[in-house]
């Protein structure tokens, strides 16, 4: 028989093991974030303006109000705010209508003071102007933890000609 208060002892080990078992680490929640991510700036046929407003409007509430985003091939290099980053995604939702993004292959490195650095593959798959597309992207992604929340700091398309 066990005593009491090694029972007690045991049992409280046990439910935190469970609890660190079950609760999703920072990976997760970041790849959690990127599917959250793909889905918002997707755009299914016959999307509603007012979805279209709702989505881009949850998009760039993941993101930092202040989000570096460089694409060279684009010459963009500056600091977005949320609207702007907002008002970007409703742009290219109407300019891609029928595309669905995804993402793929994502390597996470958490670094210290609640950053983490994020590689990964964005893919399009879509229709443009009447022609399907399957395109991808590498991304190098920059998120900051605030009130215990990842959120998106930074983005930037990795040029095939930077590699």
């Amino acid at each position: 028989m066990i005593h009491p208060r090694w029972a007690g002892i045991l049992a409280i080990l046990f439910c935190t093991g469970i609890a660190l078992f079950f609760l999703p680490s920072d990976e997760k929640n970041i790849e959690k974030k990127l599917a959250e991510l793909g889905k918002l700036c997707s755009t299914p046929k016959g999307e509603a303006p007012f979805e279209t407003l709702n989505k881009a409007a949850g998009a760039a509430s993941l993101c930092t109000n202040s989000c570096q985003v460089t694409m060279n091939s684009r010459n963009i290099d500056r600091v977005f705010s949320q609207k702007e980053i907002s008002d970007n995604i409703v742009i290219m939702k109407k300019r891609l209508p029928e595309t669905i993004f995804s993402f793929h292959d994502t390597v996470v490195d958490i670094v210290a003071d609640g950053r983490a650095e994020v590689i990964t593959t964005v893919k399009l798959d879509g229709t443009s102007v009447d022609d399907r597309f399957v395109d991808a992207y590498e991304m190098d992604i920059e998120m900051k933890k605030e009130n215990g929340e990842w959120l998106f700091s930074a983005f930037k398309v990795v040029e095939f000609i930077e590699k």
